[in-house]
């Protein structure tokens, strides 16, 4: 077992008084706000919020209320750092590995119906190479399934899972691991255990693909869930007065292995299929402030994994040891103080921007007139029309391929534009036979109209374009398409 990441300070005992009225209480410590909480979360503050302990805990621990929920959409940002390393002689690549990679993005948290949904945003994939970082294909808005959680006393549950971003990330395991079980006694010194189960990657293959956000290969056999269970002590460290609300600290340490975890190659490059056995043991370290009101205001989570892997085949034996830095913060709500954004997430309107081209897209794809009809502008819908933008974008796939419309989990280019936002995507086309014009560039315009942010235009081509669109435009101004007599 590791040594605490944080120093534990001991509570001054408070001194009793009659009565609830917060104006009655004694003045607030005076400690430095750097001894209270975490830096991180001190840092991303307002600057009108002077940070104090409370000389004495409200009556009532902060708790998962859905139906406070309800009055209170939430928008949180997150960034997940990690490092990965091996040793010569136990690396796959027959040197030493120092990998360093990182996970930048954002999610909105919103009751619906009975259980609070939490919807992805944009999520940015950045790798360091000697120094410099570089962009990876990331996720675009609502590329996942939608997180669906049930409050159960003081935690929560995921329903209809497993999701990919709720615990089956990969070496980020999920949001689960930033949303802690809370004590259920409000003084000080109280403490609850938590099982959060994390999955290992793939596990979400079934989940992902029933509810609308994957399409496997024919024939594909999704891998059954495989998870661990890791046992954790959530203990409350003190109340934090906030000016106009109060938080409590929260802290948690747990070790948790070596267990093990097993994949299965399919048949291919090898005769026989390989059998993997993973052993993992991990150390965790989080520190959380939760509102009285059950919101989670901030989390920051560090891990390290010491990784072993064996196979039945001729793979090398290798060992790997992995650092998780990560950190959530709450950057929109309604009543309690909000903090500033993560380094470098993607803003509200960027997410909105992406997911609805992802999802026009998508509509494109399944022929789904319906969709494509509402993610259009109001001007679109009635020239050239819905149903004629959708056979004539079908009938581009048809000749193109099925990548012809873009990858919109890496935009080559996205910005600011009139109203709106422009975001460039790069497609492949099976038609085009010239190996340096076989990549169609496809821009789409957005624009929020009436509350909702719809598709107002876009245009298509080779790399190679010279001025006008020469492929495919749908605006405003101009209807063309190479294909139309």
């Amino acid at each position: 077992m590791r040594q605490p990441l944080f120093v534990l300070l001991t509570l001054t005992t408070a001194t009793l008084i009659i009565g609830c009225d917060r104006k009655s209480e004694p003045p607030p410590q005076t400690q430095p706000a750097g001894e209270l909480a975490p830096e991180a979360f001190v840092e991303a503050l307002p600057e009108t919020i002077t940070l104090r302990a409370l000389n004495e805990a409200p009556a009532e621990p902060p708790h998962y209320d859905l139906e406070a929920f309800k009055l209170c959409p939430l928008r949180y940002e997150f960034v997940a750092d990690t490092s990965i390393v091996a040793p010569e002689e136990f690396s796959p690549m027959g040197r030493a590995v120092d990998l360093k990679s990182s996970q930048q993005g954002s999610f909105s948290a919103r009751v619906e119906g009975e259980r609070w949904a939490l919807h992805a945003g944009t999520i940015d994939r950045f790798e360091y190479v000697d120094e410099d970082r570089v962009r990876h294909p990331g996720l675009a808005a609502d590329a996942l399934a939608p997180i669906l959680l049930k409050a159960e006393g003081q935690r929560l549950v995921e329903d209809d899972g497993p999701t990919a971003l709720w615990s089956a990330m990969g070496e980020f395991p999920g949001l689960t691991i930033f949303f802690p079980a809370l004590p259920a006694q409000a003084a000080p010194g109280s403490s609850t255990t938590w099982s959060p189960l994390l999955h290992q990657r793939g596990s979400s293959s079934e989940v992902e693909a029933r509810r609308g956000k994957a399409t496997p290969p024919p024939g594909y056999t999704h891998p059954k869930p495989q998870g661990t269970t890791h046992q954790a002590e959530v203990t409350l460290e003190r109340w934090l007065d906030l000016g106009e609300s109060r938080a409590a600290l929260l802290r948690a340490e747990w070790s948790t292995g070596p267990y093990k975890e097993y994949m299965r190659s399919r048949q291919g490059a090898t005769p026989e299929p390989v059998h993997v056995t993973i052993t993992n043991t991990d150390d965790y370290a989080a520190t959380y402030v939760v509102s009285e009101a059950g919101r989670v205001l901030f989390a920051r989570v560090q891990s390290t994994r010491e990784q072993h892997i064996t196979s039945t085949g001729a793979m090398p034996e290798q060992r790997f040891f992995i650092t998780l830095t990560a950190q959530m913060n709450l950057v929109q709500g309604c009543d309690d103080p909000v903090l500033a954004s993560t380094a470098e997430s993607s803003d509200l309107e960027i997410d909105e921007a992406t997911r609805a081209v992802n999802r026009f897209i998508a509509a494109v794809k399944r022929n789904d007139l319906a969709a494509l009809h509402d993610l259009l502008s109001p001007t679109l819908r009635e020239e050239p029309g819905s149903r004629v933008i959708l056979e004539t974008l079908r009938a581009h796939l048809q000749k193109h391929g099925p990548d012809a419309l873009g990858h919109p989990e890496l935009p080559t280019d996205l910005m600011g534009f009139d109203q709106g936002h422009r975001v460039e995507l790069a497609g492949a086309s099976t038609h085009l036979a010239e190996e340096d014009e076989n990549v169609l560039v496809t821009v789409y315009y957005t624009e929020p109209i009436e509350g909702e942010t719809r598709i107002t235009g876009l245009g298509a081509d080779t790399s190679a374009r010279d001025m006008l669109w020469e492929v495919l435009e749908i605006t405003e101004k101009r209807f063309f398409y190479e294909g139309n007599p």
